[in-house]
């Protein structure tokens, strides 16, 4: 394992190959920043030429079409030697063939002129082309250099932040950073007794080989733990089995009393009018108490003098107590009629309820006292 022990810690040939990496990358980036300066440099340069190639071709049109010009007065001087040569025959035909060629060749001329001027105009469209290539170029060559310069910060910044964190090596656990400033979360240093990578959880030191080791433990004693429990639920199970076996053998025996106590009934003989009974253990016939004769006893109700039932008179007339008074409720809470050629009396005070009405007929009176 390499291990960067930060500015001013101690080094080796292992951890001081990490720091020449760190600062590999940072030359790097450095050398990408600088390119692509030259980059941008070349682009501006490729558009200043493209430019003079393009004043130069138009200055080749503006030749071309001058030569066409002289071409053209040419032949016009050659028609003219034509015409004053007339008087000679000869003369006048080797002239006329003269002016004849004169005139093809200023009409080839021309036709070159016109060839150049298109030449010229495809010499002006590619050099403005080139020069928007140029410009393209160039801003990509400014953000190729943007990059480099971002890539460099950015391994400056890892740089430094892989600084601060890592402590170094000890052979105890430090209780502050190497700038004496309290420790935070993912501090890293080498413990040199215990030859472990540790690191700051927020509240101690931790290294992650004991963290891992604890963690087995705990999973092998959890294991040990389940298989006790696996063996008592094995013993729980055969006890359940052995349970349930009771409670079929118990289930049946009830089966064989209920069939029993269905089918069972005393003798019957003699027992006419008599009801089924029993006393917890014996089934029995018992007899059965018979209402007194009910012919002529209409209103009247069932009393029993301990011995022998009979029927009694309700005196629904009684005005008299035997406990020295009568009471009633201070609040009527239900409508209530007096009976037609009766009167009524009560003790007051006497609450009538909201929306409760007593109705005393005509002839009838209501005392409260």
């Amino acid at each position: 394992m390499t291990i960067y022990r930060g500015p001013g810690g101690g080094g080796n040939a292992t951890t001081d190959a990490e720091l020449t990496l760190l600062t590999q990358l940072e030359q790097s980036a450095s050398a990408s920043a600088a390119a692509a300066d030259a980059s941008a440099d070349a682009a501006a340069s490729s558009e200043t030429a493209a430019a003079g190639s393009a004043s130069a071709a138009a200055s080749s049109a503006s030749a071309a079409a001058t030569s066409a010009s002289n071409a053209a007065g040419s032949a016009t001087n050659a028609s003219s030697s034509a015409t004053a040569a007339a008087t000679a025959q000869g003369l006048a035909e080797d002239a006329q063939d003269a002016a004849e060629t004169a005139q093809a060749a200023a009409e080839l001329a021309e036709t070159g002129a016109e060839t150049a001027q298109g030449l010229a105009e495809d010499a002006q469209a590619a050099a403005e082309t080139a020069q928007t290539a140029a410009e393209t170029a160039q801003g990509l060559s400014e953000d190729a250099r943007d990059a480099a310069l971002a890539a460099q910060s950015a391994t400056e910044d890892i740089f430094t932040q892989f600084g601060d964190q890592y402590l170094g090596a000890f052979a105890t656990d430090p209780t502050v950073d190497n700038s004496g400033n309290a420790l935070t979360t993912g501090d890293i240093y080498f413990n040199t007794a215990d030859n472990v990578l540790k690191f700051y959880s927020g509240a101690a030191w931790v290294a992650p080989e004991d963290v891992a080791t604890t963690a087995a433990t705990a999973a092998a004693d959890s294991a040990t733990e389940a298989s006790g429990y696996a063996d008592d639920a094995s013993g729980f199970a055969t006890a359940a089995s052995g349970f349930a076996d009771d409670a079929s053998g118990f289930a049946d025996d009830a089966a064989a009393s209920a069939d029993l106590a269905a089918t069972y009934t005393p003798d019957q003989t003699g027992n006419s009018g008599k009801f089924l009974t029993t006393d917890g253990t014996v089934t029995s016939w018992a007899d059965v108490d018979a209402l007194p004769d009910q012919t002529g006893n209409s209103g009247k109700y069932l009393t029993t003098d301990g011995t022998d039932p009979s029927w009694a008179t309700l005196d629904t007339d009684a005005n008299s107590t035997t406990k020295g008074l009568y009471e009633h409720s201070n609040t009527i809470a239900a409508n209530y009629t007096i009976g037609s050629g009766n009167n009524a009396m009560s003790s007051g005070p006497i609450t009538v309820n909201s929306g409760v009405t007593v109705t005393v007929p005509s002839g009838s009176r209501w005392v409260v006292i």
